[in-house]
């Protein structure tokens, strides 16, 4: 798809940062270093309030994109997130008053610099790596993964959500966590079955996720396009194979319930029925 290159973005960034009207709720920092020692950023954007007490109340939605380098979709979708929460809209305001944003445009920039389709310097797919993430051969995701962690104990994440390309499906559409998977290893730590409570709150959470596909399904892209979610294409399902994923590790061992996938087609959208 179209080129979205580490240039773009520090580009980008900076033009935010040389913007006096977004300073006030625009800040920038490193995440950490790459193996071969680029930065990878983290930001964060949240609105000013002249009480602590208020802002110790919000809740924390992470976002982060282009963990493979070839998915430059994911790019462009981070982008225009930006440009919309650090935007003068009320819808963007409002966000900024009850929600801290914390965004990392680009967890693989030396796949991206080296022009890389899927995996960082080390030759690995760093969505397969979650698990047990490295300090020293997979570092952004070891430092994401340590981040989320320490802000869901104190101020809580409400939201986790990663940013892809699909090659091969058409339309926009999301991978959610289906809290009443079968597979007995994906049951919380510690458990053989599961409590009332436990059950209940899996199926509030499965509920909640669904919930949330379907009313992005039905806001339609700004710019005036019609482009939106696809419901029908979306899957809320766990398959095994996607144990050590960024959406299934937040949601399962980060115990963030709303950890979501969101997929944009390499081919446009249309009809992904075949013959």
């Amino acid at each position: 798809n179209y080129p979205y290159t580490y240039t773009m973005l520090q580009e980008h960034l900076q033009s935010i940062e040389c913007d006096s009207s977004k300073r006030n709720f625009f800040r920038r920092v490193n995440l950490c270093k790459t193996i071969s020692g680029n930065s990878c950023d983290l930001l964060t954007i949240t609105g000013k309030t002249a009480s602590m007490a208020a802002m110790n109340k919000r809740q924390v939605i992470v976002i982060s994109a282009r963990v493979h380098p070839g998915e430059t979709v994911g790019s462009w979708m981070m982008h225009g997130l930006i440009d919309f929460l650090t935007g003068d809209s009320t819808e963007a305001k409002v966000l900024r008053e009850h929600f801290i944003f914390k965004l990392i445009p680009m967890l693989n920039p030396d796949g991206v610099i080296n022009g890389n389709y899927r995996c960082n310097l080390a030759g690995v797919d760093l969505n397969r790596r979650w698990s047990k993430p490295s300090s020293v051969w997979h570092p952004t995701i070891f430092s994401l993964k340590d981040m989320i962690s320490k802000l869901q104990s104190t101020r809580g994440v409400i939201m986790y959500c990663d940013l892809h390309g699909h090659s091969r499906k058409k339309n926009i559409f999301m991978y959610a966590c289906c809290p009443t998977s079968t597979h007995k290893s994906l049951l919380p730590k510690g458990v053989i079955q599961p409590s009332k409570s436990d059950r209940e709150n899996y199926i509030g959470a499965r509920r909640d996720a669904r919930l949330f596909a379907y009313i992005m399904a039905h806001v339609k892209g700004g710019g005036g396009t019609d482009i939106s979610l696809n419901f029908a294409d979306s899957t809320f399902n766990v398959r095994k194979s996607k144990k050590s994923t960024a959406r299934v590790v937040v949601w399962h061992e980060l115990r963030v319930p709303q950890s979501f996938t969101v997929e944009a087609s390499f081919c446009g959208n249309g009809n992904n029925k075949f013959d």
